[in-house]
């Protein structure tokens, strides 16, 4: 599997496959860097190999590192330049092994996506299947001509098992807690950081006894955060730290303008917690129901933010059970996107590129 970098999620998911007697993994991938400061030892429990930033470029190591141990199916990366999928799809030395392309951009209907059907063409005619994150990935594969009977979802998954105390730990410490958690780049352009604040601030103007807001994350834009009244910036949290900042929190918020589908949406809701997030948001198609586990808002502004934080507020006012029973909830969502059924599903995906024939054959 060449993958596009590391992350806790990811490391599970690989963790658990290497678990099967079914499939023999080795993962390819960049290394931690600046804007992801992932602990690199959470490789281990498998075969792997980080690329360096002075190795990523080099297309011969790439190519030969992902051809190691003679492998019969390859995982490319859809179409991210820097890891070269296109040019390795192309290359005769990976000739008669299966291909399988993920993707988790969602359908956006811009002209690159339009363009990209004719750009790649070559590329997708050469794949056995196309796993996307969820069914606007699907959509897009339509668009750029990829047929339907070889698209499959599912490309992502969590460690279910580590995040699911967390409810219960939330539950023994008495009263539901009073934050808002955000997790994620520190990136106005993309995870709306700058809309969150501002939401935040609204929201503290409308209601008495305001919740409080963590912030975890790196980036660019972390100055937005810095003395504000009622947030805490915890920077960022390393993924074995996660579950005792997630058992602290009352409710997770994602204002993103842009995010193909948020593994940490996936991760809140394991955490039994109620999610507030934007339309923008592609895994929320998936994991939130609005006022069953929370609310998805209008993307691009900061009002509907702070509708979305005022609205949970009143409503656990209201009636203090209603955290916990969105909670419940939002596990029962997210409990399919548990490693194990990731790598279940995976293995499926491979056992089915290699009973089909050759593309072109």
């Amino acid at each position: 599997m060449l993958w596009g970098g590391v992350s806790g999620y990811a490391a599970a998911c690989w963790r658990a496959m290497a678990a099967r007697t079914d499939v023999a993994l080795r993962v390819l991938v960049p290394a931690p860097n600046a804007s992801a400061p992932f602990d690199a030892s959470l490789m281990s429990g498998f075969e792997s190999r980080l690329l360096t930033p002075t190795e990523v470029p080099n297309y011969e190591l790439v190519r030969d590192e992902l051809l190691k141990n003679d492998p019969q199916v390859i995982v490319l990366p859809g179409w991210m330049k820097p890891l070269h999928p296109t040019k390795l799809a192309a290359d005769p030395k990976l000739a008669g092994r299966r291909l399988i392309m993920f993707l988790d951009t969602p359908f956006r209907g811009t002209w690159r996506q339009y363009l990209g059907k004719w750009a790649n063409a070559s590329y997708f005619k050469r794949l056995s299947l196309a796993v996307g994150a969820g069914d606007r990935s699907r959509t897009l594969a339509q668009i750029l001509g990829i047929n339907d009977s070889i698209v499959r979802t599912g490309c992502y998954g969590i460690d279910f098992p580590f995040f699911e105390p967390a409810l219960a730990k939330r539950v023994e410490a008495g009263s539901w807690p009073r934050r808002f958690l955000f997790s994620g780049r520190y990136f106005s352009a993309d995870k709306g950081l700058d809309l969150l604040v501002e939401g935040y601030r609204l929201y503290r103007e409308r209601v008495t006894d305001p919740w409080e807001l963590s912030t975890c994350g790196a980036g660019p834009d972390e100055g937005l955060v810095a003395g504000k009244p009622g947030i805490t910036n915890l920077r960022f949290v390393q993924p074995d730290q996660q579950q005792a900042l997630y058992a602290s929190v009352g409710a997770f918020v994602l204002p993103s303008r842009y995010d193909p589908w948020p593994l940490v949406i996936v991760e809140a809701c394991a955490s039994g917690l109620p999610v507030l997030c934007s339309s923008r948001c592609g895994s929320a198609v998936d994991l939130v129901r609005p006022y069953y586990n929370g609310q998805v808002f209008a993307s691009d502004h900061a009002e509907p933010v702070a509708g979305g934080m005022q609205w949970l507020h009143e409503e656990l006012e209201r009636d203090p059970s209603s955290g916990y029973a969105m909670g419940v909830r939002s596990q029962q969502l997210a409990r399919p996107f548990g490693a194990d059924f990731w790598a279940a599903r995976w293995a499926g995906y491979f056992q089915e590129a290699l009973r089909e024939k050759m593309p072109g054959h």
